[in-house]
């Protein structure tokens, strides 16, 4: 048998999630079919289970793809020094983010079907507790370089705490809610962080 080119592969499961997701959004998640799926990627029915089992191996796939991009995002924060500065302009970029339209509709589609489906209900709740644990690694490592006692206790209930006020947030954002999303991070900041000074 002919051996797939890693770089081929990648690039074909990576067009393959992107197509899955527009199908996703376009349609919801229980209207797409499989072959739908492959249609908008253009592949063949066939080309797409040699990467993917089913409708479901993909919707995983998406999560963990997820997860990656969000410590990818985490990446640049820490790069960039970390300051009570970045942290806010980080959230608000998070909140933009979940807010889009075609990121909301996927996101609303995937909870949807986790609520029918408890193998999607586990991935998606592994996947937020993935985020809360690499978001508490990099306030933990920000707060005991300010020698911290507690640093790694307060950065996770502010991972937690700070992560569901950005959901929160890019929901209203999405539905056009009255709402001050740098006003509201600011003064979330201040209450958690009244005993650990950030500047």
């Amino acid at each position: 048998m002919r051996k797939i080119d890693q770089n081929l592969k990648d690039s074909r499961v990576q067009e393959i999630l992107e197509a899955a997701l527009r199908c996703f959004v376009k349609t919801g998640f229980s209207a797409a079919s499989v072959r739908d799926i492959a249609t908008e990627a253009d592949v063949s029915l066939g080309l797409l289970y040699r990467y993917f089992d089913d409708k479901a191996a993909i919707v995983e796939a998406a999560i963990r793809a997820d997860s990656g991009e969000f410590r990818s995002r985490l990446d640049s924060l820490t790069a960039k020094g970390f300051t009570a500065e970045t942290l806010l302009a980080f959230l608000e970029q998070e909140v933009a983010l979940r807010a889009e339209a075609s990121m909301f509709a996927l996101t609303s589609e995937i909870i949807a079907e986790a609520a029918r489906n408890p193998t999607i209900a586990a991935l998606v709740r592994q996947n937020v507790e993935a985020a809360e644990l690499d978001f508490t690694e990099v306030l933990a490592a920000f707060y005991g370089a300010q020698k911290k006692s507690d640093a790694k206790q307060f950065a996770m209930q502010q991972a937690s705490h700070l992560l569901g006020l950005v959901d929160l947030l890019s929901m209203r954002a999405f539905l056009h809610l009255r709402i001050n999303s740098n006003e509201a991070l600011k003064s979330a900041l201040e209450i958690q962080t009244a005993s650990h000074d950030l500047r």
